[in-house]
């Protein structure tokens, strides 16, 4: 019986842990994550002779993999969030008429502006990246950043309503990435 004692402390601490981190869309975590894994391989770790904490810390691995999976399959299909439909009703029973309700949910969950709205920031897209691969891939920097070609570079930003008077004062410049760069505030 003392292997299946190690098995579930090992394993649950495991499935939690993980389950955490594929729950989190926060890089922060990552450094916690990290910090836990190394306390948790000290307290479970390898004593010579000792066959029943080789049991505890392969369940907390292998449950470990299981949980980051069952998080990010939660996370990732919004199981735990307000389906579609049900957002669109809370705006047609606010007074919305169903077209209107439609494209208020996709412009809160996609950041896409329904036309004929005036705003004077587009709100970012709900982060559906877990910490174990999180980036600001929206950033008009970053995207800009994995293009070389200026040419390429203005066409992305004139994608983004708001800076397209930006990238056409850019292209008639002497340096047309510096200027793009120092408007868009992008660092180095």
């Amino acid at each position: 019986m003392p292997i299946v004692a190690d098995i579930v402390a090992g394993g649950g601490i495991g499935l939690l842990l993980g389950y955490l981190l594929g729950l989190s869309v926060s890089p922060v975590v990552q450094g916690v994550v990290v910090a836990l894994t190394g306390l948790l391989g000290a307290v479970l770790g390898l004593k010579q002779g000792e066959s029943g904490q080789s049991w505890r810390i392969g369940a907390f691995g292998f449950l470990c993999v299981v949980g980051v999976t069952l998080g990010l399959l939660v996370r990732g299909g919004s199981l735990l969030a307000p389906s579609v439909k049900d957002e669109v009703a809370q705006w047609q029973a606010a007074g919305y008429a169903k077209d209107d309700a439609l494209a208020y949910v996709a412009f809160l969950r996609l950041g896409v502006k329904p036309a004929g709205l005036t705003i004077t920031e587009a709100p970012e897209a709900k982060q559906q990246a877990s910490a174990l691969y999180a980036t600001d891939t929206r950033s008009i920097c970053n995207l800009i950043g994995l293009v070389k070609d200026v040419d390429q570079q203005l066409a992305i930003v004139r994608r983004f309503p708001a800076y397209t008077a930006l990238a056409d004062a850019s292209a008639k410049s002497a340096d047309p990435e510096a200027m793009l760069m120092k408007g868009l505030k992008c660092a180095g």
